[in-house]
Formats: structure tokens, C-alpha cells, sequence
């Protein structure tokens, strides 16, 4: 009558938080960059806001019935980090260049 995990499950489940809280969510190297990678996201998130046209199709669509700010925001959201990262220093990093 119930849904629930199995004592298997629930202790892998265990294991893997506390693997992540460890390791990801308070490792020291990832909260030195957080701050970092806020203004990223924001900053990305206010020229795409301003510049809708420049967000992929998929997200353009449906500005119509989401608004602007939403489909921004879910496009952001799909994001990897790597790709994040990538996105933002093609838009915002200047690039070194020779004559």
C-alpha cells in the first residue's frame, strides 16, 4: 500500500548525499568560485533578458506564452558548468589578437 525505498536504496542514497555534500556543496574550492559564478550567471542572464533574439530557437518559442525572463532563465538552467563557462568568456572575455 505504500512507495518507498528499499533499505538498499535509501543507504546508497545516504551514502551519495553525504558524498555530495562533502565533495561538491561545501568543498572549499568550489565556495571560493560561487561568487564568481553567480555574477556569471547573472550577467549572462541580463544580456540574454536584454537580447532575446541571441537565445536558441527552442527557448525563443515560446517567449509568447512564458515571457522573456522565463525562457531565459530556462535556457541558463540547461547550461552545464563547462559550457557555462565557455559561453560566457566567448561573449563577455576579450580574445588576444595579432596584426
Amino acid at each position: 500500500d505504500s512507495i518507498q525505498m528499499t533499505d538498499e536504496i535509501v543507504e546508497a542514497t545516504n551514502e551519495l548525499r553525504d558524498f555530495l555534500f562533502k565533495n561538491v556543496y561545501f568543498n572549499p574550492k568550489a565556495k571560493k568560485e560561487e561568487e564568481k559564478a553567480k555574477t556569471m550567471l547573472e550577467t549572462m542572464f541580463d544580456y540574454f533578458v536584454r537580447y532575446p533574439e541571441k537565445i536558441p530557437d527552442t527557448y525563443q518559442r515560446n517567449i509568447a506564452e512564458e515571457g522573456v525572463p522565463r525562457c531565459v532563465c530556462d535556457y541558463i538552467s540547461s547550461m552545464t558548468d563547462r559550457y557555462a563557462i565557455d559561453l560566457y568568456t566567448k561573449m563577455f572575455i576579450p580574445q588576444v589578437w595579432s596584426t
